[in-house]
C-alpha cells in the first residue's frame, strides 16, 4: 500500500500551474546542488497556451471535440471503478489539482546518495489535496511505518517524517505551507528548503539552484521566444548523479574514474525548454548539451560538421519526414582509434579493423575504400506506403559517397561472392540487392477446444518486409523496395514533385537562418505531420481496426473505445488535415556544446 501512496504523490506532481506569489520559484527554492529538474512554471497558464496550438484547436473542433469528451468520460468512470478508493479524489479533481508550480528533483550533496524532491501548488485546490494527501498518510500508516513530525515552530509549520527505509529512500518528509505541498526524502533537505523559501533579501541566495554555474548556462540558452517563459524546463549534470551513486559502490566508483582518460569529464550538463503558443510558433523547443572547450576523447569523436541541407532531387515532396546531417567521419574513427590504442596498444585498433575487412571482403582497404568514401552527408527519410498497414512507414538510409563508381564496384565484387544470400536487381538503370529468402515469417499459438484442451498449432503468416541496398546519384541507400522503386522512377522525371521545391520545406527552411543567424547547421529536420496523421486516421478506420474493435472479448478500454467511436465518428480527413503544419528543427555546433532548436509552423485560415 506505501506503493500506492507514493504513487498518489507522485501522480499529483505529475501537473502544475501559477507560483504563488510569496514563494520563489524552484530555481530560487531548490538547493545549488540540484543535480536533475523537471519543471512546468505555470500549468494553467501552459494549458491556455496550449490549447492555442494545433492539437489544442483539433481537440475544440466541433466534429472532433464531443469523441475526446465521450472518451473523457469514459476514463472517469475507469479511475472511479479502480482507483479513486485508494486516493480519495476523483479524476476530475486529481487533474484540477495544480494551482502552482510543480516540480521534481534530484539533488545530490557531495559524498551523499542521490535525495529527492516534489513540489506541488495547489491554491484554491487545497480541500481535493489534503483529501489526497490524508489516504497517502493513512496508507503509510497501514503498512507500519514508522512516523515522527517536527514543529518548525517559527513558521508555524510541522514537518511529518515517514522512516521508509527501502528502496534507496530512507525517509519520506511532507508538508504544506501556503498551499504547496512539498515531499523531500530528507529532513536536512526540507529544512534547507524552508530557509530559501523565507529570504528575505529577494534575491537568489549564494546555495540556490539559479546560481548553479551549468543550470544557468543551458537555461540562458533555452529561453522561449521573444522573452516569453517556458512552459516546461528540465535539467540533467548526469556525472554528478552517477558521482552521487556510486557513493559506497566500489565498483562503479572505479569506472568513473576511467572518464577523465575517455574525456567524458566534458560533458557537465543537458537541459531544455518547451514553450507553446510562442508567436510566429506553434510552438518551439529547446536541447542543449553543456560541453567543455576543448574536447577531447569521446566529445572530440562527436565530430558534427556542416555542409549543404537543402534536399537531394530524389526525396519525394511527400516524405514524411527529412533529416539531414554532416559527420566528419575520419575525425570520429581517428578519435576512437586513439582511445582504443590507450589500453591495447599503439596501432592496435586499425589493425583489428583492417584484419576484419581482409578476412571479410579481400583486397578492400577500409582507409581508402571505406573511410574516405564516406563524403559526410547522412539523410534519414520516412515515406508512408499506401495503403495503411503497421508496416506502412519506410526508412530510407542514405550516405553521400565520394565516389560512386568505386563503390558500385565493391558492392558487384562483395554481393557475387556471397550470391547465396543476396540476390541483384534492376529499376531502370539502377541495380539494387536485396537478402534472399521469403518475404514473410511464421509466428505460432495454440489455442484450446470447447473442452478446454489443447489443439494443434496454428500457423499464422506475418508480413516482414526486406531492406535493399542500392547506390542512387552519389548516395549509398538502404530502404525497401517500394520506396526505391519511387525514389528511382521520379528522381529523372521532371514532372515529379520534389521535396526541395515544396512550399511546406521552403517555409520551414526559411526559419532556420532565423534560430542560428550567422551559424551554419549541422543537423536539420523537417516533418509533415499530415502523412503520418494520414496513416493513423486511414488505419484506425480501416478493416484491421475495426476488426479489432468488434471483438466480443476485447478489454473494457477497447469496448469503451468503440461506444465512442460509434456515437461520434471520426469526421474527415480534412477536417483534421486543415490543423496540420509543418514542423522542423536545427542543430548547431557551438563552443558551448550541440544546441538543437524545434519548432512547429502555424496552419493559417487561407492555407
Amino acid at each position: 500500500m506505501h506503493r500506492i501512496a507514493i504513487a498518489a504523490i507522485l501522480a499529483a506532481s505529475s501537473f502544475s500551474a501559477t507560483a504563488q506569489a510569496q514563494r520563489p520559484a524552484t530555481p530560487e527554492l531548490f538547493p545549488k546542488d540540484t543535480a536533475a529538474l523537471i519543471r512546468i512554471a505555470d500549468a494553467p497558464e501552459m494549458y491556455e497556451r496550449f490549447m492555442n496550438t494545433s492539437m489544442g484547436k483539433l481537440g475544440q473542433d466541433d466534429q472532433v471535440g464531443p469523441l475526446l469528451a465521450e472518451l473523457y468520460g469514459s476514463a472517469t468512470e475507469m479511475f472511479k471503478e479502480n482507483v479513486e478508493e485508494y486516493v480519495g479524489v476523483s479524476l476530475t479533481e486529481l487533474m484540477s489539482l495544480p494551482q502552482g508550480e510543480v516540480a521534481f528533483g534530484v539533488v545530490t550533496p557531495e559524498g551523499t546518495p542521490p535525495m529527492f524532491i516534489w513540489l506541488l501548488d495547489t491554491g484554491d485546490q487545497l480541500d481535493a489535496a489534503n483529501k489526497l494527501m490524508v489516504k497517502a498518510q493513512a496508507a503509510l500508516d497501514e503498512e507500519g511505518y514508522a512516523k515522527s513530525t517536527e514543529k518548525i515552530e517559527e513558521l508555524d509549520l510541522e514537518l511529518t517524517i515517514y522512516e521508509i527505509r527501502e528502496d534507496g529512500m530512507p525517509q519520506l518528509v511532507l508538508f504544506e505551507r501556503d498551499g504547496t505541498f512539498v515531499a523531500t526524502t530528507n529532513v536536512d533537505l526540507a529544512k534547507s528548503l524552508l530557509v530559501r523559501w523565507t529570504n528575505p533579501t529577494g534575491k537568489p541566495l549564494a546555495d540556490s539552484l539559479a546560481k548553479n554555474e551549468r543550470y544557468a548556462a543551458i537555461m540562458k540558452r533555452c529561453r522561449g521566444e521573444g522573452g516569453q517563459q517556458p512552459h516546461i524546463t528540465f535539467f540533467a549534470d548526469p556525472l554528478t548523479i552517477l558521482k552521487s551513486a556510486a557513493v559506497g559502490n566500489i565498483e562503479m566508483t572505479l569506472t568513473l574514474a576511467l572518464l577523465p582518460q575517455l574525456g567524458l569529464d566534458g560533458f557537465t550538463g543537458v537541459g531544455g525548454s518547451i514553450t507553446f503558443d510562442a508567436e510566429p510558433y506553434d510552438y518551439i523547443s529547446h536541447f542543449h548539451v553543456l560541453m567543455e572547450n576543448p574536447r577531447t576523447g569521446v566529445l572530440k569523436a562527436l565530430a558534427l560538421s556542416t555542409g549543404d541541407i537543402t534536399p537531394p532531387d530524389w526525396v519525394p515532396a511527400d516524405a514524411s519526414t527529412y533529416i539531414c546531417g554532416h559527420w566528419d567521419f575520419r575525425t570520429t574513427y581517428e578519435q576512437i582509434a586513439k582511445m582504443v590504442d590507450t589500453f591495447q596498444g599503439e596501432g592496435r585498433t586499425g589493425e583489428a579493423v583492417q584484419g576484419f575487412m581482409d578476412r571479410t571482403w579481400e583486397g578492400m582497404n577500409f582507409q581508402t575504400d571505406v573511410l574516405d568514401q564516406l563524403a559526410g552527408r547522412m539523410i534519414h527519410v520516412t515515406w508512408m506506403e499506401p495503403p495503411a498497414r503497421l508496416t506502412s512507414q519506410v526508412q530510407c538510409v542514405a550516405i553521400e559517397l565520394s565516389d560512386p563508381a568505386a563503390m558500385q564496384e565493391w558492392i558487384d565484387k562483395i554481393t557475387k561472392k556471397y550470391d547465396q544470400f543476396v540476390v541483384a536487381k534492376t529499376i531502370g538503370r539502377i541495380t539494387y540487392y536485396e537478402p534472399k529468402g521469403p518475404p514473410q515469417a511464421e509466428s505460432r499459438r495454440r489455442d484450446r477446444d470447447e473442452n478446454g484442451q489443447e489443439r494443434d498449432e496454428v500457423q499464422q503468416n506475418v508480413e516482414f518486409p526486406m531492406p535493399c541496398l542500392a547506390i542512387v546519384d552519389n548516395f549509398l541507400m538502404i530502404t525497401r523496395e517500394p520506396f526505391l522503386k519511387k525514389i528511382v522512377l521520379a528522381k529523372d522525371n521532371p514532372s515529379a514533385e520534389k521535396l526541395a521545391d515544396s512550399l511546406e520545406y521552403k517555409l520551414v527552411a526559411g526559419r532556420f537562418n532565423r534560430l542560428a543567424p550567422g551559424l551554419q547547421p549541422g543537423v536539420i529536420t523537417f516533418s509533415q505531420p499530415e502523412h503520418s496523421m494520414r496513416w493513423v486516421y486511414d488505419f484506425v478506420t480501416g478493416p484491421q481496426t475495426r476488426e479489432f474493435l468488434d471483438d466480443p472479448d476485447a478489454e473494457e478500454p477497447v469496448l469503451r473505445l468503440r461506444d465512442a467511436l460509434e456515437k461520434h465518428p471520426l469526421p474527415p480527413f480534412e477536417v483534421i488535415k486543415k490543423y496540420l503544419a509543418p514542423t522542423g528543427g536545427v542543430m548547431i555546433n557551438e563552443p558551448t556544446g550541440f544546441h538543437y532548436t524545434g519548432f512547429g509552423l502555424r496552419r493559417t485560415a487561407s492555407e
